[in-house]
């Protein structure tokens, strides 16, 4: 049983570390290829300091007249750039 537990920790720590590398790739990828006119989406604070009532997901939508990529959309940035990476790595 303890293992299982540990286990379990560990690998919500792993998970924890990936999406977080992910989101804060993509969050400083958005603006680059986007030439500014995305803005990544915060994981669960508003600008405002509000907390937001639902996650923005993938989508793409504008609040107060800025264009903002959803947090998931972030992270999938974030993700495609590193396997873009790794794909150059093995092939070069």
């Amino acid at each position: 049983m303890e293992e299982s537990i540990g286990f379990l920790l560990a690998w919500l720590l792993v998970e924890l570390i990936f999406w977080g590398c992910m989101y804060f790739t993509g969050f400083a990828l958005v603006p680059l290829f986007s030439f500014g006119k995305l803005k990544p989406d915060g994981l669960s604070r508003l600008e405002s300091g509000r907390v937001a009532k639902r996650q923005s997901g993938f989508k793409v939508f504008d609040r107060e007249g800025i264009k903002y990529l959803g947090a998931w959309g972030v992270c999938a940035v974030g993700l495609v750039f590193w396997i873009a990476v790794l794909v150059a790595v093995i092939v070069l």
